[in-house]
């Protein structure tokens, strides 16, 4: 049913812009119809739907001019005797076997339908963006419909341009294009640098484009819905229909993790590197995993392999090595450690006590003892042996003559943070010290 919301404030908006009042049956036939079906790669697939069957039926009857437009004349008399949200003509529907892996949206609340209802499904079917895990989102945003709605005719463009490209893939190009529009000035090309290095894979030479991982899209969201907080409405619908529901995302919470990246590194490095900021970053957590959260805000967008990095019951951390190549996944790391911490104060607190750890120098006649008590207090898993691991290392004889003694104020200031620090945090503090302290190491 939401499809058909979506697809009305589509069809509206088209209103607006060209000033024409007709019906959404013509805009169906005039715009929408040429654009996906009338040729023999459609842009969306639709299965057991009467362009769906043409389409199967190509190698024993071509599918010809007149064959779709047989087949777009029985879509509408399909349409006309509907008397509900029908799977094949309403986007989302459900079937007629309600045991059927395809039935879905059925509710005892008395909703009004309207055949136009299913001419707006197809079009709200049609603005689905889709991202890796096979499922799809639908936004009721303004701007962003906007901007998808413009990239339907560059879709059919790009399709008839390239032979090898496969078809029915209109969830993948509207993300892709989200992205691509999302990190550009308008230009008069706008296919200019389309498709990103990334957007596609080759197999038997058939080209495709790959799904975007979900944190890249809601990156493009933050540039362009242009609010701190949207409502999604999560599917897949296909052979089988999965409808995971309304999902909130909180996208000003994940526009802090620019905010803060540029504020930590640089303005200079920020601009350089964000392309690949945003390219690199990947999630810990898949999406579904992620919507299971309620919404999806700043804990859900945990950068991947971050944990390999923290001390838990089961695993020592794993070293930190710096390189040119990894340079930016740290960053990444201890900006998101930062924002969740929700005090660049502890910032500061963590950059002191690495300082401090690091003036650490070794025992006398090559003994280990006091390197040995560093590590111990930087692969602490929790407030408590952070702690003990921190008046280990300060009653040590030889900790008492090094210069590191001089600056035991450091050490009082960090507990006093730690204390105040809800438990969950305390790791993350741990792994910023130790990112400062292997830094400070090069």
């Amino acid at each position: 049913m939401y499809t058909a919301e979506i697809g009305k404030l589509i069809f509206s908006r088209w209103k607006e812009r060209t000033g024409r009042e007709v019906t959404v049956k013509t805009y169906f036939n005039e715009e929408f119809f040429p654009l996906f079906f009338d040729s023999e790669r459609y842009l969306m697939w639709v299965n057991n739907s009467r362009f769906d069957q043409a389409y199967k039926q190509k190698k024993k009857r071509p599918l010809t001019t007149e064959v779709r437009q047989a087949a777009l004349s029985a879509f509408h008399e399909d349409v006309e005797v509907l008397e509900g949200r029908e799977g094949h003509l309403f986007m989302g529907g459900f079937s007629r076997d309600l045991s059927s892996a395809t039935a879905s949206q059925i509710s005892q609340i008395d909703i009004g339908f309207h055949t136009d209802d299913a001419y707006y499904s197809w079009l709200g079917m049609a603005a689905g963006i889709g991202v890796k895990g096979g499922v799809s989102l639908l936004l009721k945003t303004p701007a962003v419909l906007d901007l998808i709605v413009a990239g339907w005719s560059y879709y059919r463009k790009f399709l008839n341009d390239y032979d090898t490209l496969a078809p029915h893939q209109i969830d993948s190009w509207n993300a892709w294009w989200l992205i691509h529009n999302a990190s550009r000035k308008v230009e008069k090309d706008r296919l200019a640098g389309f498709p990103p290095p990334n957007a596609m894979n080759e197999k038997d030479g058939v080209s495709a484009f790959v799904t975007p991982s979900w944190i890249s899209v809601l990156f493009a969201l933050i540039r362009v819905a242009e609010k701190p907080d949207i409502m999604t409405y999560i599917y897949s619908f296909g052979q089988t229909n999965k409808s995971i529901g309304f999902v909130p995302i909180k996208l000003g919470e994940i526009q802090k993790l620019s905010t803060l990246y540029e504020k930590l590194f640089g303005a200079e490095d920020f601009t350089r590197e964000r392309k690949s900021l945003e390219a690199l970053y990947d999630t810990e957590l898949s999406f579904f995993q992620a919507c299971r959260m309620g919404a999806i805000g700043l804990r859900a967008v945990e950068p991947k392999d971050l944990r390999k990095y923290m001390t838990t019951r089961d695993q020592s951390p794993k070293s930190i090595k710096f390189s040119e190549n990894t340079i930016i996944n740290f960053r990444i790391y201890q900006t998101w450690i930062i924002a969740m911490l929700k005090n660049e104060e502890l910032l500061l607190t963590a950059q002191e006590l690495a300082e401090v750890l690091s003036k650490v120098g070794p025992s006398s006649r090559g003994k280990k003892v006091l390197s040995q008590a560093v590590a111990k207090v930087l692969e602490a898993g929790g407030k408590k042996q952070f702690i003990t691991a921190l008046t280990d290392l300060i009653t040590e004889e030889e900790f008492k003559q090094s210069p590191a003694a001089e600056q035991k104020g450091v050490f009082e200031k960090t507990v006093h943070e730690l204390m105040r620090m809800p438990a969950t945090n305390v790791p993350l503090f741990i792994t910023l010290v130790r990112f400062k302290h292997a830094y400070n190491k090069l």
